[in-house]
């Protein structure tokens, strides 16, 4: 996980605190902004993820877009799909 943030140029600002067997991690982080920072804003997010294990059983489910769902409902109709931007 915190090597996924620093590859996406998220910078840790303090120390990494690890706990419960590295069960659990917090960290600040700064981040390249493409707007200037309001006064009343830290220039940082904090990130704290605990990892535990699942209290029920995973179930599988397929898993379907948005875009998946349009194409076969407009296939029943005989239409097409169209993205409009904005």
């Amino acid at each position: 996980m915190l090597k996924a943030l620093v590859a996406a140029e998220f910078e840790p600002t303090s120390e990494v605190l690890k706990g419960n067997e590295d069960g659990f991690f917090s960290a600040d982080f700064t981040f390249h902004s493409l707007f200037e920072a309001s006064s009343g804003l830290r220039p940082y997010r904090r990130v704290e993820i605990t990892f535990d294990a699942p209290a029920l059983p995973p179930i599988g489910r397929a898993i379907q877009s948005l875009l998946g769902q349009t194409q076969r409902e407009t296939s029943l109709w005989g239409a097409s799909s169209y993205c409009v931007g904005w």
